[in-house]
């Protein structure tokens, strides 16, 4: 016959039992609260990172407005000729890398002048698609930005940029 455990070693035992339990959830819990804080500091990271190249292409975007309207103002496209309309858009083409595409239409939305890189048969649906939205900013004499979309045919994310001419 086996003797009885002693007291001692019983409580021992629990002891040890009880301290390893305890171990346990310490260290679950510093596990748990260290990963929460790891992912709200890549959270805060991220969000730092997202805003600074918001803040990037905003200012990106606002530079080729700023483009825009200067050009529109100096060159005064309302009152040029034709040809002169179509020199200034080539040229503004030729000075800001960013734009494939410019046009510039008339009061009643007719297509007047335009430049591009690509074919004149994209050119054509630039002007043609025009959102209502964008045609409803110009004639309240305000820019307007598109939302962003992919191209076609090269899958590059593109806005549409238009601006009015002032007088």
């Amino acid at each position: 016959m086996k003797p009885a455990p002693s007291l001692a070693r019983t409580l021992a035992v629990a002891s040890f039992v009880l301290c390893a339990l305890a171990l346990l959830l310490a260290g679950g819990l510093q596990l748990f609260f260290s990963i929460q804080t790891h992912r709200a500091l890549v959270s805060a990271q991220q969000r730092l990172i997202a805003q600074e190249a918001a803040r990037t292409v905003s200012q990106f975007i606002q530079d080729r407005l700023n483009a825009l309207e200067a050009a529109t103002r100096l060159a005064d496209p309302d009152r040029a000729a034709a040809a002169d309309q179509e020199r200034m858009l080539a040229g503004l083409l030729g000075l800001q890398s960013a734009f494939r595409q410019l046009a510039l239409l008339n009061d009643e939305d007719v297509l007047t002048a335009s430049a591009s890189r690509l074919p004149k048969t994209a050119l054509r649906s630039l002007a043609e698609g025009l959102s209502p939205a964008a045609r409803a900013d110009v004639r309240r004499q305000q820019r307007h930005v598109s939302e962003v979309y992919m191209d076609a045919v090269t899958f590059e994310p593109l806005v549409t940029l238009a601006v009015p001419v002032r007088d």
